[in-house]
């Protein structure tokens, strides 16, 4: 085999593959005597066609099945050689193949970058203000401090747009049972457009240890099918509000490097992000279809968004191999009782839909970023 890689950008290769011709033989012998045991041809027994005859009949079909099983086989084989990481199925550019010849294909994919990670111990943190400017909301890790995220508190006093909340809430449905849940220390961002706006009133003015009492009609086609449907008496007791230290450190590190970013990468946050926009309409009743929304326009909004997310994940990643952070089996099972005990269902259930989903390497992941964040903020110095 032949590989040869060519660096299109930082995060972008192309990668020209040859596969021997005594390998493509070998593969079509192998398709042909399957193809001569199973296929049906008048005049002959099933399992007794002779291979010649199934090379001229079959000659496409084996021909495209060749292509398919060597391509797959050597592209994997290639990437390993070269020591890359494609992020996604590579777009097959060129393909040559000819009756004892050499197959050669070429494809173009995407890769991480090389992140070149400068100063990320001893950040200085400053204090944040009690009102944040629309720059540092615009330009705060959302994703990122929302799981991530360290806290510092701020003085006591009524709760604005942008704390972060620790809340208990007790929920009651009124026109059944009276049946009751509860969900205990859950944070919520007050003001943010993904809460219903009920509970962005319940939570606007309030103090640590108060209790507000409020009620939501849920409409019909609400996502959650639990909900849908139902009016649900309130009560939401505030804890205490915090606001994230995250957003300077995460500002000073994503503003601080300048690297290339995947396609792939952006595009897929880019969806999440709007994705998470047509359930907060759904969530408040509204029909995304029928909203009048241009979501063309929307898109190019989240776009520069999307990309600093990006850009933090990538960062967060490099600082957990540069400082050999990992994150055990006993502390994901931990993460996992955790969600279990606040859905009211069994930690194996949990684990079997992450397992499902394919998602266990994603929280995985997530708690390593968590890890990393507060790495970096310990180290960093806080002043108000």
């Amino acid at each position: 085999m032949k590989v040869q890689v060519e660096d299109v950008s930082p995060v972008k290769k192309r990668m020209e593959v040859e596969v021997p011709p005594a390998e493509v033989e070998r593969e079509m012998e192998k398709l042909v005597r399957g193809y001569a045991k199973s296929v049906r041809v008048p005049g002959f027994r099933k399992g007794h066609v002779p291979p010649g005859l199934v090379r001229q009949r079959f000659a496409k079909e084996l021909e495209q099945e060749v292509k398919e099983r060597l391509m797959g086989e050597y592209h994997a084989q290639a990437v390993a050689e070269k020591g890359l990481d494609p992020l996604h199925d590579p777009v097959v550019e060129e393909v040559e193949f000819r009756s004892g010849e050499p197959l050669r294909f070429r494809t173009l994919f995407e890769v991480r970058p090389e992140v070149p990670l400068g100063r990320y111990r001893g950040l200085e943190i400053t204090r944040p203000r009690v009102e944040p400017t629309d720059e540092e909301v615009e330009q705060a890790l959302e994703s990122l401090r929302e799981s991530a995220a360290r806290f510092l508190p701020v003085e006591p006093r009524t709760i604005v747009e942008g704390d972060y909340v620790v809340v208990d809430v007790v929920g009651r449905f009124i026109e059944e049972d009276g049946k009751t849940f509860r969900k205990e220390e859950m944070m919520m961002a007050a003001g943010a457009p993904e809460n219903l706006p009920e509970f962005n009133e319940a939570l606007s003015g309030a103090s640590p240890g108060s209790e507000k009492l409020f009620h939501v009609s849920y409409p019909a086609d609400y996502q959650d099918g639990h909900l849908a449907g139902r009016r649900v008496e309130y009560t939401l007791r505030e804890r205490h509000a915090r606001r994230a230290a995250l957003e300077s450190a995460m500002r000073q590190l994503i503003d601080a490097h300048d690297f290339d970013l995947p396609d792939v990468m952006v595009e897929e946050q880019l969806r999440r992000q709007m994705e998470d926009i047509v359930r907060g309409m759904m969530a408040r009743g509204m029909d995304p279809e029928k909203a009048g929304v241009d979501w063309k326009e929307i898109r190019e909004q989240e776009l520069p968004l999307a990309r600093r997310r990006v850009r933090g994940t990538l960062l967060l990643d490099e600082i957990a191999r540069r400082e050999g952070l990992d994150v055990t089996d006993s502390e994901v099972s931990d993460r996992i009782e955790r969600e279990a005990s606040e859905l009211g269902l069994r930690p194996q259930q949990i684990r079997q839909r992450l397992e499902k989903g394919g998602a266990l390497q994603a929280l995985r992941s997530q708690i390593l970023r968590e890890k990393t964040l507060d790495f970096v903020l310990n180290q960093a110095t806080i002043t108000s």
